[in-house]
Formats: structure tokens, C-alpha cells, sequence
């Protein structure tokens, strides 16, 4: 699996600072306005409050419960609403009713079958010329941004990115042993036959080593120097 950590895809801050909160996070006159007409409780003006102050930052709609408490209170009081107001939904179609309002609100068409196709045939281009799979993810992404789509779950940009490069690269393969000659096979195969070293020694280097035919004598400085009499060898 990819690191997310490696890609452009955006993922929601542990903290924030006052600055950040204050200049990505301060509801505007015109997204107040927005709220107070699509929404009838003090509640569901802060759910989609939140969704359209933190889809432009992330591209797509996290969980609730991933929202850092410290968000959810500066929104909370920019709104004007009381400290026991929280994000929540009784009914999920009012949830899936806020995300749409959003996507229209931003003009953002939402991942499907076309995103899909946008997303594979950019992996297609990209495997030409990209080896990590990172690079081929933010390709995607960048793709998604451009064409204004909702960005997937991250696992589905990587699961796609994964079978693009298995299927290349399996052609890839295929192709190329088609056109190898079995002798350049066997070759090929001889390459990665690993050859063990023997761990016993032979019994002339254990006990010693043989001069002109003579019993095995014990190496020392002196049979060096006969062996380089004899002619010259590397290190003498």
C-alpha cells in the first residue's frame, strides 16, 4: 500500500492554529446566508456549515467524528450558536442531502463510473513514464481536481493505482519472454542460481600447505617469500 504520507491527498490536521481557524475557517456573509436558507435547526447549520468550510480543504466529506474538537468550537461561535449545539445527524438522508447541497454549491460532480474512467486512463499515461506508484496517485488526483470531481477514499485511488501497474507490467513481461530464444532464457534463469559457500575447510589450508611435494608445513613469513621467488604474483 501506498504511503499517504507521499501523496497530494489531503487529510484533516491533528491542531490548528488561531491564524488558520481565522482565515480557512471563518464562515463569510454569503456562506451564512446559504446556511440559514437550506437549514431549519441551529444543528444542521452547523453540520453544513462544516461541509462547506472543509470540502474546499480536502476535496471530499470526512466522518464527523474526525473533525478536531478545536474546528468544530470556532465555527460553533462564528455562528453565534451555544456550546451544547454539536455536529450530528438523526437521519442519514439529511446528511446525504447536505453533501449534495455542497456539491452543488461548489460545482463539484461527485466520484462515479466517469471519475472512474478519468482516473484509469490518467494511471494508463502515467505508467508510461512513472515507476512509483505515489507519483501515479497524485497524477489521478490532480486529474480529479482539475475535471472538479469528489475526491474517493484514498484506499480506492490506491487500489486502482496497484492493478494498473500489475496489468503494465505483467504485459510488459509476457512480451518479453515471447521474444527470448530458450537459450537466453536458460541464461537469464542461471543468473539467480546462488552458489553456497562451503563452510568446511579443505584439510590443506586447515593444517597447513605443501612445499615442492614436501609434507604440509605450517604457513609463515618464509613460505611467502618462496612463493614469490618462484614468479611474480599479485601482493609480493
Amino acid at each position: 500500500m501506498t504511503s499517504i504520507d507521499r501523496t497530494i491527498y489531503r487529510r484533516m490536521k491533528r491542531s490548528y492554529t488561531t491564524k488558520e481557524l481565522i482565515e480557512a475557517y471563518t464562515p463569510t456573509e454569503e456562506e451564512r446566508s446559504f446556511v440559514s436558507t437550506m437549514t431549519r435547526t441551529v444543528q444542521n447549520q452547523l453540520n453544513l456549515m462544516l461541509w462547506i468550510k472543509l470540502f474546499p480543504c480536502l476535496g471530499y466529506f470526512p466522518a464527523l467524528d474526525e473533525i478536531p474538537a478545536p474546528l468544530v468550537d470556532h465555527i460553533r461561535k462564528a455562528l453565534d450558536l451555544a456550546a451544547d449545539v454539536v455536529p450530528g445527524y438523526d437521519l442519514d438522508r439529511t446528511l446525504y442531502r447536505h453533501h449534495q447541497l455542497v456539491r452543488e454549491y461548489y460545482q463539484i460532480v461527485p466520484y462515479g463510473k466517469e471519475a472512474r474512467r478519468a482516473v484509469l486512463r490518467t494511471l494508463l499515461r502515467s505508467v508510461r513514464t512513472m515507476d512509483n506508484p505515489a507519483d501515479m496517485l497524485n497524477a489521478a488526483i490532480d486529474e480529479l481536481i482539475k475535471q472538479r470531481y469528489e475526491l474517493p477514499a484514498f484506499s480506492t485511488l490506491d487500489r486502482l493505482t496497484g492493478r494498473v501497474r500489475a496489468l503494465v507490467y505483467g504485459r510488459i513481461c509476457r512480451a518479453v519472454q515471447r521474444r527470448m530464444t530458450a537459450e537466453i532464457q536458460h541464461g537469464l534463469e542461471t543468473l539467480f542460481e546462488v552458489q553456497l559457500p562451503s563452510h568446511r575447510s579443505s584439510p590443506g589450508l586447515a593444517h597447513g600447505v605443501r612445499i615442492d611435494g614436501n609434507a604440509p608445513q605450517r604457513y609463515s613469513p618464509g613460505h611467502r617469500e618462496t612463493f614469490c621467488r618462484r614468479g611474480p604474483r599479485p601482493g609480493c
